[in-house]
């Protein structure tokens, strides 16, 4: 197993201030501020060198994660001896009770007659009853949805009832935030600035305590217990010997060149393993290019490598260095690069498993963490039992967010696991602006559809130039990055118009199946041209501003994937499909 020389907690920290935290329920619960003063003696190992910890005390745990991070240090999670990991179930997140009360300060019995368990601390007493019995809280019934389940000899308990019972503070992360459950004895504050409120991960003069933030816990997570399934498979890359699948950000994918179209993804040589690196440059953003003399260059963040072909030299920000790992060959007209080239060149960290022939190329280092390489495992059946993929489709809806409508939609596609892009107006975003986390947070694209929906050739240069910078720094200023599309309202557009997106990297993002839904307002006739129209490759053209367009969406998602389609983002179906999007150029499909 390898890695690049890039560093991970410097990508952990950039994540951090660029991201938005979202909460499972929307807000973290204030609760019952009287938290245990003094600790009282721990029964587990793990816990005895941190129980006298000063306040603010916290206990941050992940889903499916069997270590947890406690005052900053990463301590295994035990529930009655064995590992536990916490997870949900019914909508509830359950964590151990064991581990989290004794953290706590408060000690946990187990009557097996009468399978209840006994939660004990000073005026902190409670009885917990197996699967579906009330919580007895001195004495009181707290209602049956209040219980507890075994897994093993772990008692797991909601996270909401324990932190009720303790007087603690609970906030949930969400899967694209690192599925992370913070216990804490102090009020949580809040994220002052957005996303770049919070610049550190740790308390800079004993460089373990977080920042008392959301933001600042989260960064924490991601650096010592790891990212979330959801956050490592959206920005992973798996490749895999003999197959010409792959799995970019999560999405099934053919691996394509652009000179030599399909390719084999991987191929040995020399004892080496080599990739085709315009796929891999494509997947990380990266534009590749013909030097002089045969050689190949990749340009990424401001740095460019340079491969001269059939050799182990290369050239970096131009200086020549000699790496035989980092050799570039030819394999049926396409350029191949070695793993260790492509992983250095791109940024990326990198891991090969002998044993499965599995290659994961990762903004995070999967050699650091078990969870990871216990996903990476999960890729290799998946890599060898590709499913038969009809098409990819993207899915767009333009002249949101408005309210109720959007909300049901972004609830629907949640439900089905379907990530869309949405061409949003300004003035629809200052007044549903609830709704604009939540496009980040569910791994949707936000696109600029104008700031008041005015046709731009009817526009002064000045007054265009404010339609498309409003909705890009609302954007910018509350999910920490701008807009890479622009959809200009009715599709009408003039050569000075796509000058302007140039100047600010931005593409013109049209459609090539229009089914009217403005002007029908039938789901079901809407549906039906739809179906009768997607192909591969395709940008669909829908409104969330309409309920029927709404119930139309939701039809044509099970039906076109059910026949075998895929639906992905604009920026990932130009990724899948082998297109590289420039700026000030329009594109209607990628067919």
């Amino acid at each position: 197993m390898r890695k690049s020389r890039l560093l991970f907690i410097f990508f952990v920290f950039i994540y951090g201030v660029f991201s938005i935290t979202a909460a499972r329920a929307g807000v973290y619960y204030t609760l019952t501020a009287d938290a245990p003063a003094a600790p009282g003696k721990a029964g587990a190992e793990p816990q005895e060198s941190i129980a006298d910890q000063p306040s603010p005390r916290y206990l941050l745990m992940q889903i499916s994660n069997p270590k947890a991070l406690c005052n900053g240090s990463v301590v295994p999670l035990s529930g009655g001896g064995t590992p536990a990991v916490p997870f949900y179930k019914d909508g509830a997140v359950m964590v151990p009770l064991r581990f989290a009360a004794e953290y706590f300060g408060l000690s946990v019995g187990w009557e097996p007659v009468s399978q209840r368990a006994t939660l004990s601390g000073g005026s902190k007493n409670a009885v917990f009853a197996l699967d579906g019995g009330p919580v007895l809280q001195n004495a009181a019934a707290a209602g049956p949805e209040l219980s507890a389940v075994k897994a093993g000899d772990t008692l797991y308990v909601p996270v909401g009832t324990l932190a009720q019972l303790l007087g603690l503070y609970v906030h949930t992360y969400d899967q694209n935030s690192g599925d992370f459950i913070l216990l804490t004895d102090q009020p949580l504050g809040a994220d002052e600035g957005g996303p770049s409120g919070v610049v550190q991960a740790h308390d800079t003069a004993d460089n373990s305590a977080p920042i008392h933030t959301l933001e600042g816990y989260k960064t924490l997570g991601i650096a010592l217990l790891g990212p979330s399934e959801a956050m490592f498979n959206a920005h992973t890359l798996f490749l895999r010997c003999g197959s010409t699948h792959a799995i970019v950000n999560g999405y099934d994918a053919t691996v394509e060149t652009m000179d030599t179209g399909p390719a084999a993804p991987i191929r040995t040589a020399d004892g080496h393993v080599y990739v085709p690196l315009e796929f891999c440059a494509r997947y990380a953003g990266a534009r590749t290019g013909t030097a002089p003399d045969g050689m190949l260059s990749v340009t990424y963040g401001g740095e460019t490598s340079v491969f001269p072909l059939e050799s182990g030299y290369y050239i970096k920000q131009g200086k020549w260095a000699l790496n035989p790992s980092f050799a570039a060959i030819r394999f049926d007209g396409a350029v191949y690069v070695t793993a260790e080239a492509a992983a250095d060149a791109l940024g990326l960290y990198y891991s090969f498993d002998e044993d499965t022939q599995v290659l994961t190329f990762s903004a995070y280092d999967t050699d650091s963490f078990d969870t990871l390489r216990q996903f990476a495992a999960g890729a290799a059946e998946r890599l060898l039992s590709a499913p038969g993929i009809t098409g990819y489709l993207a899915l767009t809806f333009d002249d949101g967010p408005l309210g109720a409508s959007t909300a049901r939609l972004l609830d629907g596609l949640k439900d089905r696991g379907v990530r869309a892009t949405f061409f949003v107006c300004n003035y629809r975003l200052m007044e549903y602006p609830n709704l604009i986390p939540r496009y980040k947070e569910e791994g949707h694209e936000l696109g600029n559809h104008g700031a008041a929906h005015a046709v731009m050739t009817r526009l002064s240069d000045s007054e265009a130039d404010a339609e498309i910078d409003a909705t890009n720094d609302t954007i910018l200023s509350r999910l920490g990055s701008a807009p890479k599309f622009f959809r200009p309202p009715g599709g009408i557009y003039s050569d000075s118009v796509l000058a302007d997106l140039e100047e600010r990297s931005m593409s013109c993002i049209l459609w090539s199946v229009d089914p009217k839904d403005w002007l029908f307002r039938d789901a079901e006739k809407v549906a039906e041209e739809i179906l009768a129209a997607a192909r591969d490759g395709d940008i669909i053209l829908l409104h969330d501003v309409y309920s029927s367009s709404v119930d139309a969406a939701f039809e044509i998602i099970d039906a076109l994937e059910a026949a075998g389609y895929k639906f992905l983002t604009v920026s990932d179906l130009a990724l899948v499909k082998g297109y590289e999007l420039k700026a000030g150029s329009v594109y209607s499909s990628f067919r």
